[in-house]
């Protein structure tokens, strides 16, 4: 039992305090523990961040702190006792009393008893505990329920009505559908075999079946099937038919949507597609780029280099830059914790300048198109209103946000826009 603690103690904390990506902190605090007990590490310390603002609410009202290293002890405790049972549950309580007396607090018998009532019904628990009326604890508590940070929960309920607000917030606390799309510029030949574990929704775009990560998968992990959201696969469906034109897909960070992209426009049209990023997409910059088709073009680039790439302006430019990409709240529990809100007013400077930057390449009558995986409405319809605001050159044809509730089950935006 200690060693799995322990092990989970090292692991929560290095996140917590060092900032670093669980799977990095559990690979680098695992080493040399059974198979068995990293199992439990692992499932203990994922349920840990899955709870992390429920727990840090028990920590401050039953322990009056804060403190990283009490709030670890506190919360393992309740996600063993409350939801996995993976230790023995008495023997972990007398664990977590002795462990936090190390740091001058006492679980007594008062204390312990809140503990349990938060263990027997977490829901009824929490509505006790912000049962106050001001708008404040209103939004303290949906972070604690649904394991969201604050500053979340305060943006949506400001930027959407309150009815789409607390749906939202209800289905981000679900496991979202995972896709996949058949990287069809690696996979030129599939069968039954290679697909198993999907099932084919249309064409080479596929849903997971499995509750694992898609990305456990063997053809994901080799490339051959792109993990991708529905909302992008609509996306490229929505984008407009070019004959015998140019196109370019400009991307940071990682990002599968570039094979459905090429299978749209490859037959008839020159492409380009360009990234600053290639340990992101090792599969597009190592296998595809050395056996690209001769209309095919693949560039390693920032954005600023684009205009040594792009000769021609170009018929369609489809635009996705770094964002907040809040749909990484669903998938990754302590991305919220890690991410620096502090950025969020340079995310969203970097977004509508690379739009203003991007736009230039696009030819008269041709079109832009702009997508994030997000909703915060800073980055997605209030900046393309203010970019074309600001470039009277374009006008809107359509966008679309995609919440989680929705039938595509996405936290998506795309805008398309044509040249007057």
């Amino acid at each position: 039992m200690n060693s799995v603690y322990d092990s989970c103690f090292k692991v929560l904390k290095n996140v917590l305090k060092e900032k670093e990506m669980f799977s990095v902190s559990l690979k680098k605090f695992s080493n040399g523990i059974k198979r068995e007990d990293f199992q439990n590490v692992s499932s203990l310390s994922g349920l840990f961040l899955r709870n992390y603002y429920f727990i840090t609410a028990l920590s401050i009202d039953i322990l009056k702190t804060d403190d990283v290293e009490a709030k670890i002890y506190l919360g393992l405790a309740y996600v063993n006792n409350a939801i996995k049972k993976i230790l023995n549950p008495e023997e972990t309580l007398n664990y977590t009393k002795n462990k936090l007396s190390l740091y001058q607090y006492k679980l007594d018998a008062e204390r312990s008893k809140k503990f349990e009532s938060a263990i027997k019904d977490k829901r009824a628990y929490l509505k006790n505990l912000f049962s106050g009326k001001s708008r404040s604890n209103g939004f303290k508590y949906l972070s604690a329920r649904n394991n969201l940070p604050e500053w979340v929960v305060t943006t949506l309920v400001k930027q959407y009505d309150k009815d789409c607000a607390i749906k939202t917030l209800n289905a981000m606390t679900k496991m979202p559908k995972q896709y996949g799309l058949i990287n069809t510029l690696t996979a030129k030949d599939y069968d039954s075999k290679f697909i198993e574990g999907f099932s084919v929704i249309e064409g080479p775009f596929l849903e997971f079946n499995s509750t694992s990560s898609i990305r456990k998968h063997q053809n994901v992990r080799n490339g051959n099937i792109l993990p991708v959201q529905q909302a992008e696969y609509k996306l490229i469906k929505s984008l407009p038919e070019i004959q015998k034109g140019d196109v370019a897909l400009y991307f940071e960070g990682r990002n599968g949507i570039y094979s459905s992209f090429v299978s749209k426009y490859l037959e008839s049209n020159r492409v380009s597609i360009l990234s600053p990023v290639q340990k992101d997409n090792p599969e597009l910059y190592g296998r595809v780029k050395g056996q690209r088709p001769n209309n095919l073009d693949i560039y390693l680039s920032t954005r600023g280099e684009i205009i040594t790439h792009l000769s021609n302006p170009q018929d369609l430019v489809l635009f996705m830059p770094n964002s907040s990409n809040l749909e990484q709240l669903r998938r990754i529990p302590e991305y919220g914790l890690l991410f620096d809100t502090n950025n969020l007013d340079e995310i969203i400077k970097n977004e509508f300048e690379g739009l203003d930057d991007v736009s230039q390449y696009v030819k008269e009558h041709g079109y832009l198109v702009y997508a994030v995986p997000t909703f915060n409405i800073k980055e997605t319809i209030v900046l393309v209103q203010n970019f074309l605001r600001k470039n009277g050159k374009f006008n809107l044809i359509s966008d679309k946000v995609f919440f989680p509730y929705e039938a595509e089950n996405s936290v998506y935006y795309y805008a398309i826009m044509q040249r007057k």
